[in-house]
């Protein structure tokens, strides 16, 4: 049986398990709630006749979570390892279950508690330097896994979910696949092919493919669900074909794909279910939440991976906690969570706004038992540097003119959006006009967009079309600062918007330079060639790509670490970001495709900026990770300097 002592948790906790002064006859009954089974009814009452003392009825009654009073002495509280917690502690021996169903709920959550203790301990050792204790996975020669991923994996098997919070670079895909390659030799008696499944965005899919043969230590099949729905269901039944020696089947399907293909995915349970990049399904209520939540319920054992897990604030990691167990969040509903972590004041649209989180030591808690966290500087202290500069650019005088006229032209579209953003539509009209802010960007960057346009009718005056300006100040600076580069080093180019990709790809080849791109366009194949071609051919010399499609999932470190380094002196050793949106999350992510375990060298990272333009008040609010406008007061700061 598990001891109270054996639940301690920080000091903040144990100020919500002080004692209470319980009368000899005080006991607490507890059922299972018929209608709502993630919530307990309890209820204190004295044995052979007496009343419960006052202590029993007290005031102990507010220190538990989503507790409402119903009738006849009962309260109804939620069903969660925060008030198992502090039941058990304070009314240890004196608990009466309705029946077996309530008592195995009560201590289903005692061991998940008692588990996650452990977990927390075990990140305490490995912060002290302390040496793994009970590790035990077969590595590929060659392939070892750092310390800090043995830990990952080590914590990660250990329950039936767990968080991989670690930063880009670090190998959080390795120890997923450990994890996952562990739970198959662990069934190896059921006498049929294990199944895991991983979610990810589509232009990690490929990423998987490749890793799984890479890394994993027991033989397996993967398939990845693209294409038609008809292919997609061709490719889901070929994956439980067995194939020669394969103990597991992986699926690897896209976050948008599995909402699409439930009718099939959904028919079986699975073994081991991992959500790759799991800030993509943040925002509680969405399909792409209640999808992954639908997931969580047809999979026996569940990981979150992801370098990014918080974009907005800490309520971003209510989804990803609950993804890996029910009300493994600590309450029943986001609402409850964002009430008890989040501090708000009343906006300017009249809504509640978030201005700060309280209750930190709780979050801190929680995450140490759900989650391995590790920082690139940690888990790689040899990693080189990365070095950040600018390379100013001066628009031509034609460029000027376009910049100023369409700067005029957003400005009164702008005044008359703020004008009618009131209630509800405040935050979309806020979005808005960061996109369309973003018009002068593509000016900067060398091309004009001209909308559709329609009559009063609905006839077409103007279809869309894309202007490039003729003389191209960014792209002569970016094709001279490449050409000064010294021989057998490679740069990425990140650039926002396909029409940018084009013009520097044309301008390369040009100029004699060999670049591949990789863009929302580019075929499955195309891609794992370019990623192929920029790693092992030497004459291949720039990646060319938009952070959205190229900033996950992959490696690009300009050669090849599976082949001897003496055969290799080539290195990526410089980004460009050509151009950019408002998001961190992607800025962050692709700065580490080539900074990361392998590198080499030390990386500059490069902005081509226009001084005095929207450049600079996107480079400097993606590297500070400002959220960008919550609020309408936040929106104007950026007008004030971009307008």
């Amino acid at each position: 049986m598990i001891e109270r002592e054996a639940l301690a948790f920080s000091d903040v906790t144990q100020e919500l398990l002080k004692p209470i002064n319980l009368a000899e006859s005080d006991r607490i009954w507890i059922r299972v709630n018929d209608d709502e089974a993630n919530f307990f009814d309890i209820k204190p009452f004295g044995i052979n006749g007496a009343y419960s003392s006052s202590a029993a009825v007290g005031s102990w009654l507010t220190r538990l979570q989503e507790q409402t009073y119903q009738n006849d002495g009962v309260y109804r509280i939620s069903a969660t390892d925060f008030n198992v917690s502090i039941i058990f502690s304070l009314w240890e021996g004196r608990i009466k279950f309705d029946d077996e169903v309530a008592e195995l709920e009560f201590k289903r959550w005692l061991l998940f508690i008692y588990n996650g203790n452990e977990q927390a301990r075990q990140f305490k050792r490995y912060k002290a330097g302390e040496e793994l204790v009970g590790y035990s996975y077969p590595d590929k020669e060659g392939l070892e896994l750092a310390r800090h991923q043995k830990f990952a994996y080590s914590n990660g098997s250990q329950t039936d979910g767990y968080c991989f919070f670690m930063e880009q670079g670090t190998g959080k895909t390795a120890a997923g696949i450990a994890v996952a390659c562990r739970e198959a030799v662990k069934l190896a008696e059921e006498s049929r092919l294990k199944r895991i499944i991983v979610v990810c965005p589509n232009n990690v899919r490929l990423n998987w493919q490749v890793e799984m043969e890479k890394f994993a230590t027991v033989p397996n099949q993967v398939v990845v669900l693209r294409g038609t729905k008809k292919q997609r269901i061709e490719r889901f039944l070929k994956a439980f074909i067995p194939q020669a020696n394969s103990q597991f089947t992986v699926v690897v399907v896209g976050y948008d794909t599995l909402k699409n293909s439930g009718d099939y995915i959904f028919k079986l349970q699975w073994d081991v279910a991992v959500a790759d990049e799991s800030h993509y399904f943040k925002t509680p209520g969405n399909k792409r939440f209640k999808t992954m939540m639908k997931l969580r319920d047809h999979s026996n054992k569940r990981l979150a991976l992801t370098g990014t897990p918080i974009t907005n604030s800490a309520l971003d990691l209510y989804a990803q906690f609950e993804f890996i167990g029910k009300n493994y969040s600590g309450f029943t509903s986001f609402k409850a969570f964002k009430n008890f972590y989040g501090v708000y004041v009343t906006g300017e649209s009249g809504f509640d706004k978030l201005v700060g989180l309280q209750n930190h030591a709780f979050m801190q808690e929680r995450m140490a038992r759900l989650c391995f966290i590790v920082r690139k500087e940690e888990a790689l202290p040899d990693l080189p540097e990365k070095v950040y500069d600018v390379a100013e650019v001066h628009m031509t005088p034609e460029q000027k003119e376009i910049y100023d006229q369409v700067a005029t032209q957003l400005n009164l579209e702008i005044e008359n959006d703020l004008a009618t953003a009131t209630g509800n539509s405040a935050n979309l009209v806020v979005n808005n006009i960061l996109t369309k802010l973003l018009k002068l960007a593509q000016i900067t960057s060398g091309f004009v967009v001209f909308p559709r346009m329609v009559d009063e009718e609905g006839g077409v005056e103007q279809e869309r079309s894309v202007k490039r300006l003729e003389n191209n100040p960014k792209l002569d600076k970016l094709v001279e600062l490449i050409k000064a580069k010294e021989p057998n080093t490679k740069s990425l180019v990140w650039a926002c918007w396909v029409e940018d990709i084009k013009v520097i790809a044309e301008r390369l080849a040009e100029e004699g330079i060999k670049a591949v791109t990789y863009y929302g366009g580019t075929s499955f194949d195309a891609r794992n060639q370019a990623v192929v071609d920029f790693n092992n051919d030497d004459k291949t010399t720039v990646f060319i790509s938009n952070p959205a499609a190229g900033g996950t999932g992959i490696t690009l470190l300009g050669y090849d670490p599976m082949k001897p380094t003496e055969e290799q002196t080539s290195n990526c050793d410089q980004e460009f970001y050509y151009s950019q949106n408002w998001s961190m999350v992607h800025r962050s992510q692709s700065e580490d495709r080539c900074h990361r375990h392998g590198t080499r060298v030390p990386i500059k990272i490069t902005d081509l900026c226009v001084p005095e333009t929207i450049d600079e008040e996107i480079r400097a609010r993606v590297l500070d990770k400002i959220t960008t406008a919550l609020e309408l007061g936040d929106l104007r700061k950026v007008l004030t300097k971009v307008l």
